[in-house]
């Protein structure tokens, strides 16, 4: 005999998994689904996993949100790499240490 929580997870599962497909058909964002379905967007996106394991987002391709996923090549920076900055007017700004932060905020306040 099952439990009562096995039960109530089971449930759960299945309500989500109704949520996902009426999502799927109703040509609403995640957000604008979850609003309207008094749901939370963090769970939804959750299960929605949960439901896709396999489903990942592409570099370089738009996500549902609009959004592109990028790849950076190295997290890491050197303490000695440049720093380029290009401003709107054209302007071309080339700094040895990139790690200045007090140029850096200069700049931007500047522009500004």
């Amino acid at each position: 005999m099952k439990s009562e929580k096995t039960i109530t997870k089971q449930k759960k599962r299945s309500s989500w998994f109704n949520h996902i497909k009426q999502w799927k058909t109703s040509g609403q964002s995640q957000s604008h689904y979850c609003r309207d379905n008094q749901l939370k967007l963090h769970q939804f996106i959750y299960w929605k996993q949960v439901f896709n394991p396999k489903q990942k987002v592409k570099p370089n391709m738009p996500t549902e949100s609009g959004f592109v996923a990028v790849q950076l090549a190295s997290a890491q920076r050197s303490p000695s790499s440049s720093m380029v900055i290009q401003l709107p007017n054209g302007i071309r700004i080339e700094h040895a240490q990139s790690n200045d932060l007090a140029l850096i905020h200069e700049i931007t306040r500047w522009q500004r």
